[in-house]
């Protein structure tokens, strides 16, 4: 898992993104606040969800309201 600091829609958000060790983007997380308790529930959210189907949710942005882009 890495943690950076990104501009969205004008807004400086923390993002987590969980990488299988190929590399690949797994999920990813936005927070407008950094939060310990919240990466970590992510992190173990996308492990179980990679173990299960062996696809992850890199398709979903949660943290940021629905409808747009």
């Amino acid at each position: 898992m890495d943690e950076t600091y990104v501009k969205v829609r004008g807004e400086w958000m923390y993002l987590y993104r969980a990488v299988d060790k190929a590399g690949e983007t797994v999920d990813i997380f936005l927070s407008r606040h950094r939060d310990v308790n919240a990466a970590k529930a992510f992190l173990h959210k996308a492990m179980k969800g990679r173990r299960g189907t062996g696809q992850g949710n890199a398709g979903r942005v949660r943290g940021l309201p629905s409808g747009g882009s």
